[in-house]
């Protein structure tokens, strides 16, 4: 092969000829200017080239393919095509819950009253969800057939025959029914109240709820508190829910016969100092808690009546003057088997408050723990402190509110005059006279204590029945 460069003269030439000659037989030589290849050399070339065409092939595919799928996104239907169930082509139907029910009567001292519960699980929670509740009440209450337990029985009747109707038939033979008798069955003789329950368990065995092996009891007045004050920090989320509040709150449930205070103590001097009978452990929603919780039998509002008038005495008719009420007033009363013919006292009108709350503090004083720490923790107050607070216009009857003790004591002031007394409500003094009593002689609470009362939170009532409803459901 003969490469010319140019030469100035024909021996330059000859010598240039003769070098390439020479070289060009070398295989992969490298010149100055450029390169020859060999075979070896030539066929990696041309697999790189194929290489690199093929990789450009592809990226080409790649971005076409992507155009065209971001075309199709942003284009938008046709509406004359448009098919109504588009949207939910691909969403599965709804799942419903499933609910289950739940039967608990209170058999109390001036009523009974039914409460079905309606609860769906709750996947984050220890807790099941409370979804609605059917409450429905008779007057008076099952201790008042004591002489005639057949008719006991037929006022829990009505009550079921509403709980029937409530829960659906397919559901009778799962839902657990209770009821649990509270102070008024546990002041009467014991034939009396087992008569009493006897019948009621007759009653229920005609129907398909489920029962335990105690359907019917007088329920202790230890297991009112603990339950009431599951219910109020199970509806304000303090316990089992997945955001629960370590903080409880206290309870002081004031009903006609007993009264129950129940609170989570937090001092060791609590404990340590407290009686072991007013100290229970408890497991709730897979939480173990240990609460101060004790019943004060006798020491309900109508007992306290009947403490600060001189009775019980269910032998004799009991004579009675009072300061409670003005001169004017004289009438018959009855709780339990006594019966009282009440006289208002004469010629005190502008004391009838300091004398009404002598004979009322006399009635509770000394007989009423106060663990100091109870001044420092939050309390609900129910049932009798809320009914009278809302005849007080103190808290609204269907929200309730916020009061503090003085608010009960400045308004039985107010009312405990002649020109202030109610012959429709003749007992308003003497029961502010008691509600002043339990809190600031009882429990010593200061007069600018904090209380809240409430008869349902979020809805739903604040009774006992909801804690207890708790424990049947796990033994069902």
């Amino acid at each position: 092969m003969k490469i010319s460069l140019g030469a100035k003269n024909s021996q330059d030439q000859s010598l240039l000829g003769m070098k390439s000659a020479s070289v060009s037989n070398m295989v992969g030589y490298k010149s100055s200017y450029g390169y020859n290849y060999g075979p070896i050399n030539k066929l990696c070339i041309i697999m790189r080239w194929r290489a690199g065409t093929c990789l450009f092939g592809a990226l080409l595919l790649i971005v076409c393919m992507v155009k065209l799928y971001l075309a199709s996104m942003t284009q938008e239907p046709r509406i004359d095509n448009f098919d109504a169930n588009y949207f939910h082509q691909t969403v599965p139907d709804k799942i419903e819950p499933e609910y289950v029910f739940s039967i608990m009567i209170d058999a109390g001292s001036t009523g009974s009253r039914v409460h079905v519960y309606k609860f769906s699980s709750n996947s984050v929670s220890a807790a099941p969800t409370l979804v609605d509740e059917l409450f429905e009440q008779v007057k008076p209450g099952l201790s008042s057939y004591a002489e005639n337990p057949q008719e006991g029985a037929a006022s829990i009747k009505t009550l079921l025959e509403i709980a029937k109707e409530r829960v659906p038939q397919s559901q009778w033979a799962s839902t657990p029914l209770s009821l649990k008798a509270t102070a008024g069955l546990r002041l009467l003789p014991a034939e009396q109240a087992e008569n009493l329950l006897d019948e009621v368990k007759k009653l229920f065995h005609q129907y398909q709820f489920v029962l335990d092996e105690s359907p019917v009891s007088v329920m202790d007045g230890t297991d009112e508190g603990i339950y009431g004050w599951i219910s109020v920090n199970f509806l304000l989320k303090r316990l089992g829910g997945s955001d629960a509040n370590q903080f409880t709150v206290g309870c002081i449930d004031l009903g006609g016969g007993s009264m129950q205070i129940t609170f989570a103590p937090h001092e060791i001097d609590t404990i340590s100092n407290s009686k072991q009978s007013f100290l229970s452990d408890v497991s709730v929603f897979n939480s173990k808690i240990k609460l101060y919780t004790h019943s004060y039998l006798g020491f309900g509002l109508m007992s306290a009546r009947e403490a600060s008038m001189g009775g019980p005495n269910p032998e004799n008719l009991i004579s009675v003057t009072t300061a409670c009420m003005p001169a004017s007033y004289n009438g018959d009363w009855q709780n339990g088997a006594t019966k009282y013919n009440i006289q208002g006292a004469t010629g005190i009108d502008n004391t009838r408050y300091e004398l009404c709350r002598a004979v009322t503090d006399k009635a509770i004083s000394g007989k009423i723990d106060h663990p100091a720490e109870i001044k420092h923790q939050s309390f609900y107050v129910f049932s009798y402190f809320f009914d009278r607070a809302v005849t007080a216009k103190l808290i609204d009857p269907k929200e309730g509110g916020e009061l503090q003790v003085k608010d009960y004591i400045n308004t039985a002031k107010d009312v405990c005059t002649d020109n202030k007394f109610d012959a429709e409500n003749p007992f308003f003094c003497m029961d502010l006279c008691i509600l002043s009593s339990f809190l600031e002689v009882g429990f010593q609470f200061s007069p600018d204590t904090n209380l809240i009362s409430r008869r349902t939170i979020n809805d739903k009532e604040t009774s006992w029945t909801l804690g207890a409803t708790f424990f049947l459901n796990e033994r069902k």
